[in-house]
């Protein structure tokens, strides 16, 4: 069975967005941040999706919750259309 292609592309950003965050160290997190802020969310489900993951990354490691914290900061002015 042949994959969505938008769903392909929102699983990929999914992957890109794990693979910032596995990054993370308060040396990078400047350079990490700016490199979420670029990431294309631009639909209601791949701005959740983030936020979701972000948010699941702040439980999992509460020593880096305030670069998390910064992290939504910097995607907040992002506007996703509405369905």
């Amino acid at each position: 069975m042949e994959q969505d292609p938008k769903m392909t592309v929102t699983q990929e950003l999914f992957g890109r967005m794990h693979s910032i965050l596995n990054k993370l160290i308060p040396e990078k997190s400047e350079q990490l941040v700016k490199q979420v802020a670029e990431l294309q969310m631009d639909t209601t489900e791949r701005l959740q999706g983030i936020v979701d993951i972000i948010f699941e990354k702040a439980i999992c490691e509460p020593k880096f919750a305030s670069t998390y914290a910064r992290m939504c900061h910097c995607i907040k002015e992002l506007h996703a259309p509405h369905p």
